[in-house]
């Protein structure tokens, strides 16, 4: 019998052992349990004790191994803030930006895409999207991701877009511009045309000033068109531009 009670004692132990392998018994259950098994068997339990500890030790390490070998999840940035057309971020990088973050988090639901930009605002902008805001505030609809970009890019982005083509189509006038028309007539008018679409000068200024830095040859092929057919000269200028650059053409072919 005695020995029957030592060997259920020892099935004991190895249950409390394999508990504790488990984290399920922590130091202060042990002393209780270790106290109690002595009172009932008079078992020296010191030895299943230091095996308690190499064991959750040995644990320990273990876990520690396999968290480092995990591969660690990327952290995603925030989005930049967008305070409008005068802010450190553009709207269209700011657009951009916002894009990547949603790729990242997978966001894919556009009322999380429009809730997240709106905490993203400050200043003019969030000024300007201050209806959203409160229909964000009262849990109304916001609309689609795409309205959101569109509204944000017409008001900002165009507007700077504006703003920077009105100070560089200058250089394209005047002493300037001819030196650039010299250089490389072709390239001088697509940008000449870009800047001036961009901008959004009158058409009437943007023919006066490109009729100003027109090649010779082209300027002598544009005179004889108007005195002999003055109906095929257009009063665009976008589409004077678009004749400027046929008569280049046929010009080169005659060299």
């Amino acid at each position: 019998k005695f020995h029957q009670m030592m060997c259920n004692l020892e099935d004991l132990v190895d249950g409390l052992l394999e508990r504790a392998r488990s984290g399920r018994i922590v130091n202060r259950m042990w002393r209780i349990m270790e106290r109690d098994c002595r009172k009932i068997g008079k078992v020296n339990l010191e030895g299943y004790e230091r095996r308690q500890a190499e064991i959750i030790k040995q644990i320990v390490d273990t876990n520690a191994r396999f968290d480092y070998a995990l591969p660690r999840k990327e952290k995603v940035p925030p989005p930049p803030e967008f305070s409008g057309a005068e802010g450190k971020v553009q709207a269209k990088e700011w657009i951009e930006k916002l894009g990547l973050y949603f790729a990242k988090t997978k966001t894919i639901d556009d009322e999380d895409k429009i809730t997240t930009a709106l905490y993203r605002l400050s200043g003019e902008a969030y000024r300007f999207m201050g209806p959203m805001l409160e229909k964000a505030g009262n849990g109304e609809p916001l609309g689609t991701w795409a309205e959101f970009r569109k509204t944000i890019l017409n008001q900002y982005a165009k507007k700077r877009d504006k703003e920077i083509a009105e100070k560089e189509i200058k250089e394209f006038y005047g002493t300037s511009g001819k030196k650039k028309v010299e250089t490389n007539f072709f390239t001088y008018c697509s940008k000449f045309r870009t800047l001036g679409r961009l901008s959004e000068i009158d058409g009437t200024t943007l023919l006066r000033e490109f009729k100003e830095v027109l090649p010779e040859k082209v300027h002598d092929h544009v005179a004889i068109l108007t005195w002999v057919t003055p109906a095929a000269i257009p009063a665009d200028w976008d589409k004077y531009v678009d004749l400027c650059l046929e008569l280049h053409k046929i010009k080169r072919k005659q060299l």
